[in-house]
């Protein structure tokens, strides 16, 4: 499946599917492909005002973005069109990693899910260290590519459980997981942690930098639905800042820029 997302041009426009197809299977698929929103037949026009509605702000958002970055006059903006300058709480469009989507989106989806479906699923929040101090350390270029390539690294370390993950700002990632139920957490984020690693992020001017994150508590979804399933991905969220937090208080500060020696 390959949405208009791939056409240059189109990358950042919402998508609402409109279709017979109401199986999990179809859900996950159209949202891991750019999906923003899924209805599934059949549907009563009042609903699909709503929805329209919902989508429309989004749509508006992002010309208004667009058309900010396109007045700028800094070389820099114009270079990194793909991306504009983000507030740290802010989430912001991380393209072409899979089995990542926009933070709406992933509300959108678990919404869309039945009890049934969401039963063997968890919510997993995951936060960069020390991030409000990277982000005022670094350039906007900088921090938004070190978001994109942490993401890619969670993204690849869950590979093997049907995922979905999202940028929801402040640092912070939330993934739903089917059949998490068995992940050792400790274990899975010292495997994010050393892929992270591996993949020597560096600023710009070419200064190492040290990036780690942690993870929340795992939230169960079974018989959990719409808003009550939104309510489990910011739980995951606020425990995964909150044992950010945690580890601050206890082991002090941890970020800094590697150093050459």
């Amino acid at each position: 499946m390959r949405f208009l997302r791939g056409t240059a041009g189109y990358e950042r426009t919402p998508i609402l599917m409109l279709t017979a197809m109401a199986e999990k299977g179809y859900i996950d698929s159209a949202f891991g492909a750019g999906a923003t929103d899924y209805i599934s037949k059949p549907f009563e026009l009042n609903g699909l005002r709503g929805r329209l509605n919902l989508v429309e702000p989004i749509a508006n958002d992002i010309r208004e973005r667009e058309a900010s970055i396109l007045a700028s006059e800094t070389p820099e903006n114009k270079l990194n069109a793909a991306l504009p300058f983000v507030e740290l709480h802010e989430p912001f469009s991380i393209m072409d990693v899979d089995g990542v989507i926009e933070n709406y989106a992933i509300e959108n989806y678990v919404t869309q899910l039945s009890r049934k479906s969401l039963c063997g699923s968890v919510a997993l929040g995951f936060t960069i260290r020390e991030v409000a101090d990277m982000y005022y350390e670094m350039s906007n270029y900088d921090f938004t590519c070190m978001v994109t390539d942490v993401s890619e690294a969670i993204s690849d370390c869950l590979a093997p459980a049907q995922r979905l993950l999202s940028y929801a700002g402040n640092g912070t990632f939330v993934s739903v997981i089917e059949g998490a139920s068995h992940i050792d957490i400790g274990r899975l984020v010292d495997q994010i942690n050393r892929q992270i690693y591996l993949m020597e992020l560096s600023q710009s001017n070419g200064e190492r930098l040290d990036v780690r994150i942690c993870a929340g508590k795992m939230k169960r979804m079974v018989w959990r639905k719409g808003d009550a399933a939104v309510d489990a991905l910011r739980e995951a969220h606020d425990s995964a800042e909150q044992n950010a937090y945690r580890l601050k208080q206890e082991l002090g500060n941890i970020w800094t820029t590697a150093q050459t020696a």
